[in-house]
């Protein structure tokens, strides 16, 4: 299956590095820069005797304040509620505050009920459209579909004066050998304007009957090698701490954390798509990114998806993307947004499709 859906839990090793609300230390920071505001104050000639003496009340009162929040946090019983009351309160920041503006290079096209219809006549296609597009006859096939697809896909966006592709999916594994090199020819004639997706997948051992992550790079079968170039790609996943809503990113990662294996410093991180992709546009402002950041999200209305099979549509691919012109120099995006494919990730908005993630 080329759709990567689900998510992970954490464990110790995993969240370490992770920038989550650390109310001990926060706690200890306040109350440190509480005490250097008191004794940085200038002395006032005509202030009241008594301000002082009030100043060496207040102060032990609110240390203790402090340190008695920090004591609740190291309690299990305590600190679950206090962690789940932070992370209420940081989602209604989201939802209240001042949103990430949205960038107008950015074209999201959706695998959307529409694209999955063309066999049931859903789509917007005309059956002489279809019958004379080897893209929709390729989109007429179960989905995930072949993909031959995929590398029609690209050379259209491409030919439009795209100035990058990213298709939200994780080839793994082969299928039919004359579709994968037609994806593999593809991405070679696009070298560096095109990037796949990776993941860790969850697996079951049935002997041990345990859990356990795995890596997976997109199929030597398009890339022509067992581990990609660079930057072509990078790895899809998200995940979600202390409940199902996704509050970061992980931009980058090493193996051994996430498949909980014996920590290796010789692994080099692997990037995920997001960190690929800047990668791509900016070298310089991708150089020193931490491995999670917390997100800040656009509205969640910006990037509206467009159906992905319209493009094969001659009518309209001239009256809805200006026979193309919609995509010259944009970044375009492409994923499943159809329900039924169950990418969807629940943040602070609400539920979002994968792929405007």
């Amino acid at each position: 299956m080329d759709v990567t859906v689900g998510r992970f839990d954490l464990n110790a090793q995993d969240t370490e590095s992770l920038p989550s609300v650390q109310s001990v230390a926060l706690a200890t920071e306040g109350f440190q820069i509480y005490a250097e505001q008191v004794t940085r104050q200038p002395a006032q000639r005509n202030a009241p005797a008594q301000s002082g003496g009030s100043q060496r009340v207040m102060l032990p009162l609110i240390g203790a304040a402090f340190a008695l929040l920090a004591v609740l946090y190291h309690w299990p019983w305590s600190a679950a509620l206090l962690q789940q009351r932070d992370r209420a309160v940081f989602d209604e920041f989201h939802r209240q505050g001042r949103k990430t503006p949205a960038r107008d290079d950015i074209v999201i096209l959706g695998v959307d009920e529409k694209s999955l219809g063309i066999a049931s006549g859903l789509s917007s296609a005309w059956p002489e459209d279809i019958e004379a597009s080897p893209a929709l006859q390729s989109m007429k096939s179960r989905f995930p579909w072949p993909r031959r697809a995929w590398a029609l896909t690209i050379d259209r966006l491409m030919q439009a004066g795209a100035r990058m592709v990213f298709l939200d999916f994780a080839f793994i594994g082969p299928t039919n050998e004359a579709d994968d090199k037609a994806l593999g020819e593809a991405l070679k004639r696009h070298a560096g304007k095109v990037l796949i997706g990776a993941r860790f997948d969850e697996k079951f051992d049935e002997k041990t009957r345990t859990s356990f992550s795995k890596f997976e790079y997109p199929s030597s079968s398009i890339t022509g090698q067992g581990i990609p170039e660079d930057f072509m790609w990078g790895y899809l996943n998200f995940w979600a701490i202390g409940d199902d809503i996704v509050r970061f990113a992980r931009y980058q990662t090493t193996r051994w954390k996430v498949e909980r294996g014996v920590p290796d410093p010789d692994d080099h991180p692997v990037p995920s798509i997001a960190l690929a992709m800047a990668r791509k546009l900016n070298v310089t402002a991708s150089a020193d990114v931490s491995e999670w950041e917390r997100m800040r999200f656009a509205d969640k209305d910006s990037y509206a998806p467009l159906s992905l099979h319209e493009i094969f549509v001659p009518d309209l691919w001239k009256a809805n993307f200006g026979d193309g012109s919609l995509f010259k120099d944009k970044i375009v995006l492409i994923g499943a947004t159809a329900q039924e494919q169950q990418d969807f990730r629940l943040t602070p908005l609400g539920s979002i499709p994968g792929v405007q993630l």
